[in-house]
């Protein structure tokens, strides 16, 4: 069973902006994957149209530097 989601994550949730990407695809939506700066890269077959993670507020708040987490995985502070 997965972890219970914390007031944070809730938080994060709603500023992402995963699905606001050019690259996000339907597998990636069907799924409900989001977050990738902070959990993980998708299990999805993906071709690069863009990225919007530099952009991401998540990101920001964070101190991520980027792109394309989708693919890469957990981010790493600059």
């Amino acid at each position: 069973m997965g972890k219970k989601a914390g007031k944070d994550d809730i938080g994060f949730r709603n500023k992402c902006i995963c699905q606001r990407c050019p690259t996000y695809n339907d597998c990636m939506r069907k799924s409900g994957e989001l977050l990738y700066c902070l959990e993980k890269k998708s299990s999805c077959k993906m071709e690069k149209y863009g990225c919007v993670c530099p952009s991401c507020p998540v990101a920001s708040m964070k101190g991520f530097g980027g792109a394309y987490f989708c693919q890469s995985g957990k981010a790493v502070l600059e």
